[in-house]
């Protein structure tokens, strides 16, 4: 069985390979770096397995399978997921708007990329975003992908290292099903009450998979938790600890590649 884990900014789908290997691919959304079309990827295999390939298509303009006038396709690669996080460029097109086709063993999935017109001016001016300030605070590793898996204040934090387990916080749902949009949509968000340079602390709910019939399949139940984070190293916080029903657990963050983990 082959999984995929539902993140911020990241393709997520759960499909069935022809495989008895477990493994975990993230794949984040088209980027850009300068004029060039951008992926990342990612691969961890439980047992063995093989690593997972991924069908790239880059098509001009607003893709649609069924259009009567469908787009050019101007890029086309098969990208392999290994356990090293690795940066693939796709293109490099004439500014313009365009879609970034991603298909594996049984899904298919669309991003939309636009790439600017570039500056007339020799100057630029860079524009940081209304958060950048807090960056001189810890950051706390989410398992989210992209510049999303280090965050100050984060709504969303995965803690489990394969999608099974999130803090975020109460929307009035009892239980989430076999989520298949984003975490952020369906898990709330925590409340932190401090963050300064030593700790962190906050409010929120554990939502955590039953595991029925099996993880890609089951049921988000949340409980009321609070958080703990501490432990800053070179600006992160390393540890994380959770108090929910009575029982308090600790997690410690692990770096692989350019990619962080609980364990």
């Amino acid at each position: 069985m082959l999984k995929t884990l539902t993140t911020l900014a990241a393709v997520a789908v759960a499909f069935a390979g022809a495989t008895s290997a477990s493994a975990d691919v993230l794949i984040s959304t088209s980027h850009l770096s300068g004029r060039c079309i951008q992926l990342e990827i990612w691969n961890k295999p439980y047992d063995g397995g093989n690593h997972p390939e991924v069908e790239t298509s880059v098509y001009r303009g607003v893709y649609e399978p069924r259009s009567k006038h469908p787009t050019k396709l101007i890029a086309k690669r098969t990208l392999t997921a290994t356990g090293t996080w690795r940066t693939y460029t796709l293109t490099c097109p004439t500014p313009g708007r365009y879609t970034v086709l991603l298909a594996g063993w049984g899904w298919q999935v669309r991003d939309a990329a636009c790439v600017p017109v570039p500056a007339r001016s020799a100057h630029t001016t860079t524009v940081l975003p209304a958060s950048a300030s807090a960056y001189s605070l810890p950051r706390l590793p989410t398992e989210l992908v992209g510049a999303a898996g280090l965050q100050v204040r984060p709504a969303v934090v995965g803690f489990t290292g394969d999608g099974t387990g999130f803090l975020g916080g109460f929307t009035g749902a009892s239980w989430v099903g076999r989520p298949s949009r984003e975490v952020l949509e369906w898990a709330g968000r925590m409340r932190w009450s401090t963050w300064t340079s030593t700790e962190a602390s906050g409010t929120g709910a554990v939502w955590s998979n039953n595991g029925e019939p099996d993880d890609a399949r089951g049921t988000f139940y949340p409980r009321a938790a609070t958080v703990r984070a501490y432990d800053p190293v070179n600006g992160v916080f390393r540890r994380l600890t959770y108090v929910s029903g009575g029982q308090a657990a600790t997690r410690r963050a692990v770096r692989y590649g350019g990619y962080w983990e609980w364990s």
